[in-house]
């Protein structure tokens, strides 16, 4: 397995909830169930902002060398980890509306992903 299409797929992900949390935040937040008032909407798109940085970085990084790589893998590991612990436990406490199964298996998915090159392809080489 090659990390190139990961990072591809990952950064398309994020750029299409990205883009969705910048200019429809809530539309966004109603897939999940959730309304939230206009500094709410305004963080939301703040976090969509930040999370096109995150496209960017690992856009840039996915022609690159295994060394430079490294730490966009690590990044993606750890901060998916959290995402799934986060989206997991919301979705089991019922905070999440039905949709919200599609961002704990969506977390889950890139942190074992990412783990996996983490692991045996950086860590153990």
């Amino acid at each position: 397995m090659k990390i190139k299409p990961v990072l591809i797929i990952c950064a398309l992900v994020v750029m299409v909830f990205g883009l969705g949390y910048i200019f429809i935040p809530a539309q966004m937040l109603s897939l999940i169930g959730y309304e939230t008032d206009s500094i709410g909407l305004l963080i939301l798109q703040f976090v969509g902002i930040l999370s096109m940085g995150y496209v960017a970085s690992i856009w840039a990084v996915r022609d690159a060398g295994k060394e430079i790589q490294h730490p966009t893998i690590l990044s993606a590991f750890v901060a998916m980890g959290f995402a799934f612990i986060v989206a997991l436990i919301h979705q089991l406490s019922g905070t999440f509306g039905g949709l919200g199964w599609f961002g704990v298996l969506n977390f889950g998915l890139a942190f074992f992903v990412f783990g996996y090159f983490w692991i045996f392809k950086v860590h153990l080489n």
